[in-house]
């Protein structure tokens, strides 16, 4: 009779060498995010504007703005394997929509939607 593997075990082995790229990954949910697939023992690869606190043998970061589609382009040229991709990176003002200036908006756009689509575009 065969014996079979734990079912915990052979999720482990699954997920093994699997890469998943976060962006926003310096506070928040990003960083929690982060945190949970590093338990999980994934490779982790951050992109933030800020520099990370993070120091685990299997996370990378790039400190890098996702609204410059030339910097990206630069940062995924160095990533060899993506298994999973979670477009995080957003920024919001906490404010009335009337008291949002022309600029913020633009920031917003260029972040939250044009940022997560070039994000996307480099990951293919």
């Amino acid at each position: 009779m065969k014996r079979f593997e734990k079912p915990q075990k052979f999720l482990e082995k699954l997920v093994m060498n699997k890469t998943v790229v976060i962006t926003g990954t310096t506070t928040g949910v990003g960083a929690t995010l982060a945190h949970h697939f590093l338990e999980k023992r994934w490779n982790v690869i951050g992109l933030a504007r800020s520099e990370s606190n993070f120091n685990y043998r299997n996370y990378k970061h790039f400190q890098v703005d996702i609204s410059v589609p030339n910097d990206l382009e630069s940062v995924f040229s160095q990533i060899d394997n993506i298994d999973l991709l979670i477009n995080n990176a957003a920024v919001f003002k906490m404010k009335s929509f009337t008291d949002t200036s022309v600029s913020e908006i633009d920031s917003m756009i260029d972040i939250n939607l044009k940022g997560s689509m070039y994000v996307t575009k480099f990951a293919l």
